[in-house]
């Protein structure tokens, strides 16, 4: 709650980021079907209250005799399963009552959006490419947008991962499957049971996502409980990248900048969701187009390094300036320019080995070792790649045995050991060490002693 919220551009940006970086959840309530099929449909999507006065009419039951203050919707519907019971003759069995309000549900959820409603949503969720959509509604139109993108998982099945299929998870059950309905009070009592693989993937599925609730206004308690799982039970496991929860709340008067709410998720208003999705279709073009450019730039450096053009090696081995501003391209942009860097770095190191040869040339050692060290102090022992590491490794055990002050050795490269050793990061020392034991590398134990 203390972390300021990014004003309205920042935030669709970060949505539209987190799709590109697979990292994006879509949280779908009743809200997202109503804004979907509000224009062009004859009949109305419902929200819980006004589903379940619907399901009333058609049990000849008054709403209001069930929906007194303070009486959650699950109740409010077990009452009116009870009182439609016993009203039948002869009086029904409660899950008798109980499957046939679930069936009124399913009927009364038959919605499916336009073409016009698929040719304008459609593409937008397409784009933003979430890695999952979960959703409390009962109604098949998110699958009637994503044409040929999606894939409908059931309560009862795992939620898969991975592919190109948008995995739809309904939470509580699908229209086809009345059975499956979770609207009673008596289907939210078996949810909270041990070990429950809905509340458990739920819980783990926002924790590893930017999730974006939409639709839906954080009303139900196992949406409630799972937040509350991701945070304060998962303690012990971190994202990979920053996560945010994000709540898009409907508003007449919508505030114009985003804010965090007592709970500290950021909230976004907005009064119709046909325009909030082209807000955030202009950012994601916006994200993707700089994400576009970003991975051009960093195919020429990773095709220049490939090359490893003489000028482009003996400016990263003379200038300190030049060398730093590459090393911490490389750290931002290990995985993408690892490999390409390697094969620069092994020409760096060749060309320090030609600048050897002649007899004298001493300080060719300690460019070498300079650039090693620049290297080992760049990265920490977590974050360097594997295969860099062995490199650095086995570059100063060939190097070590000119790093002294006996004959044939470098004075210079033995003084910049001694002064720069101690920045070598622990974690990377205690590595060195224990490759050096293992591959006998002599020049690096010695090296090592007194670290």
């Amino acid at each position: 709650m203390t972390i300021p919220a990014p004003n309205r551009p920042e935030l669709l940006t970060l949505i539209a980021e987190a799709g590109l970086h697979r990292q994006l959840g879509l949280f779908i309530g009743a809200g997202f079907s109503k804004g979907v099929l509000k224009y062009h449909h004859p009949i109305p999507a419902y929200d819980w209250p006004e589903l379940l006065q619907v399901i009333c009419k058609d049990f000849s039951l008054n709403y209001d005799d069930y929906a007194r203050p303070g009486t959650s919707y699950p109740d409010i519907a077990s009452s009116i399963c009870e009182a439609y019971g016993r009203a039948q003759t002869p009086p029904l069995a409660l899950d008798e009552a109980q499957l046939r309000f679930k069936e009124a549900a399913a009927r009364h959820t038959t919605w499916y959006p336009s073409k016009e409603q698929r040719t304008h949503f459609g593409p937008i969720l397409s784009h933003l490419n979430p890695t999952w959509m979960i959703t409390t509604n009962y109604d098949l139109v998110i699958e009637s947008l994503l044409v040929g993108r999606s894939i409908s998982v059931g309560p009862s099945k795992a939620l898969p991962s991975g592919g190109d299929l948008i995995p739809v998870y309904h939470l509580h059950g699908m229209k086809y499957d009345p059975q499956s309905l979770v609207i009673t009070r008596e289907d939210y009592v078996s949810l909270f049971r041990p070990n429950e693989y809905r509340q458990a993937k739920l819980a783990t599925a926002i924790k590893e996502s930017t999730t974006v609730f939409l639709g839906y206004a954080l009303g139900d308690i196992n949406v409630l409980t799972a937040i509350d799982w991701s945070r304060n039970v998962y303690t012990d496991t971190a994202p990979v990248r920053p996560t945010e929860f994000i709540l898009v709340l409907f508003s007449p008067h919508p505030a114009a900048q985003p804010y965090r709410n007592e709970h500290g998720i950021l909230v976004v208003e907005m009064n119709d969701l046909s325009s909030f999705m082209t807000e955030i279709d202009d950012a994601w073009m916006g994200a993707q187009k700089a994400y576009a450019d970003r991975r051009a730039k960093l195919e020429a450096i990773s095709k220049e390094l490939d090359a490893s053009p003489s000028a482009m090696v003996e400016k990263f081995v003379d200038d300190p300036a030049y060398r730093a501003q590459l090393l911490s391209i490389l750290k931002t942009f290990e995985v993408e320019l690892i490999s390409s860097f390697m094969t620069f770095f092994a020409a760096c190191l060749d060309a320090t080995w030609e600048r050897a040869l002649p007899s004298g040339a001493f300080h060719a050692y300690d460019q070498q070792l300079t650039i090693i060290l620049d290297l080992m102090v760049t990265f920490s022992f977590v974050n360097i790649p594997p295969a860099l590491f062995e490199l650095l490794a086995t570059s100063l055990e060939k190097l070590g045995s000119y790093i002294g002050r006996g004959s044939g050795q470098s004075w210079q490269a033995n003084d910049t050991w001694i002064s720069r050793k101690g920045s070598i990061p622990k974690d990377m020392v205690k590595e060195l060490r224990q490759l050096a034991d293992q591959r006998w590398l002599t020049y690096t134990a010695n090296l090592l002693q007194g670290l």
